[in-house]
């Protein structure tokens, strides 16, 4: 099942809103809602929705790592462990949150190669070997037992991403709150 239509592209020009990203957002949002009037299709074998998977794993995990570096996780870690006082401990520690939100918030980046795939796709869903490496040694050796009608559509999982996303700022609004509420009702 399709989210409804511009839902997902006012839901990505609300994160961008949150985030201080809205040049980013709107192109995401443009590319994803431009495929409800662009007749263009692919058809993607299981194997091409599993390599995009794949770069979005190697995206998400190449942010998070970056993320912890670039927000001095890592030092905030080796200054965690080499420092004997308490506060210098907790001035460690507080360093270390600002690298989970920027995780949180860059997520609706790093996972837009599978929303967009799955826009542009002529399959309605993808099949949960797509998402694991476990099902996908099973589908190869002829055990698993996957039906047509069996999957997930990502456009719901990536609406939840965007908008959890969207959460991870500091500076919250009351406009913040009625944004959310309109988008989630």
């Amino acid at each position: 099942m399709k989210t409804p239509p511009m839902l997902l592209g006012a839901t990505l020009l609300f994160w961008g809103w949150q985030t201080h990203l809205l040049a980013f957002a709107a192109i995401l949002a443009i590319a994803l809602e431009g495929s409800r009037w662009v007749s263009a299709r692919w058809e993607f074998t299981p194997t091409d929705f599993n390599r995009v998977w794949n770069l979005c794993v190697a995206l998400f995990v190449g942010a998070a790592a970056y993320a912890f570096t670039a927000a001095e996780g890592a030092s905030a870690m080796a200054g965690l462990l080499q420092q004997d006082s308490p506060a210098a401990r907790i001035a460690a520690l507080n360093k270390i949150p600002r690298a989970g939100l920027l995780i949180f918030q860059w997520m609706p980046l790093a996972f837009f190669p599978i929303a967009v795939a799955q826009a542009f796709s002529l399959r309605e869903k993808m099949e949960w070997s797509t998402f694991s490496w476990w099902l996908r040694r099973k589908r190869a050796q002829g055990k698993s037992a996957a039906t047509r009608d069996s999957g997930l559509n990502v456009t719901y999982p990536y609406l939840a991403a965007t908008l959890l996303a969207a959460s991870a700022t500091k500076g919250r609004t009351e406009w913040f709150f009625a944004g959310f509420i309109l988008l989630l009702g």
